[in-house]
């Protein structure tokens, strides 16, 4: 057995060689482990017979596949993030188009509201500064939804009606109900 380390305290040339053959036992490879982690001058000596050594090549160069890996990877990223995003937008853009914005507008309004008939006094209630934006916000959607609307669904225009007197529609839609009763 050759000795790895010299009388002051570094690895001999015979250590260092005995080293990179792998002879020595497992606790003489911990001890030269152990000094060349301290040693800079040990470690360049280590690393200059090493060099001789030839290296392991890996049998086919890697660089191509883990970039492809790395494209996948990314696109996949990209992907799913767009797709989170256009889903998002879809929603909201269909949830626009059918009004319920305009109604939950119009809902948070009518609520705050005690009736819609004015009160027995002469002094009519300043409206907040909620429901005043709250208003604006479903005056604003629904005319972008007029706008984005196709002509052929146009909402009718609103007509307030009384609940005394019938409107022409309510007698239009009594004497439907009336043949269709008939012909049963």
């Amino acid at each position: 057995m050759t000795e790895l380390f010299q009388k002051d305290g570094h690895l001999s040339d015979a250590g260092l060689r005995a080293l990179v053959a792998g002879e020595p036992d497992e606790l003489g490879r911990l001890e030269a482990a152990e000094h060349l982690s301290f040693c800079d001058g040990c470690l360049v000596r280590y690393t200059a017979l090493l060099e001789g050594d030839a290296l392991e090549e890996p049998p086919a160069d890697q660089t191509l596949p883990v970039m492809r890996r790395l494209r996948r990877r990314l696109t996949q990223a990209l992907a799913s993030r767009y797709a989170a995003a256009a889903a998002a937008l879809i929603v909201t853009g269909g949830l626009w188009y059918t009004g319920v914005f305009a109604d939950m507008a119009q809902l948070l309004v009518a609520g705050g509201a005690e009736t819609d008939r004015p009160a027995a006094s002469s002094v009519q209630r300043e409206p907040t500064m909620s429901e005043t934006i709250l208003q604006r916000m479903g005056d604003w959607s629904a005319s972008v939804q007029s706008a984005l609307r196709p002509a052929w669904q146009a909402p009718l225009p609103e007509t307030r009606q009384t609940p005394d007197a019938p409107t022409a529609d309510a007698g239009a839609s009594d004497a439907a109900t009336q043949q269709t009763k008939g012909a049963e």
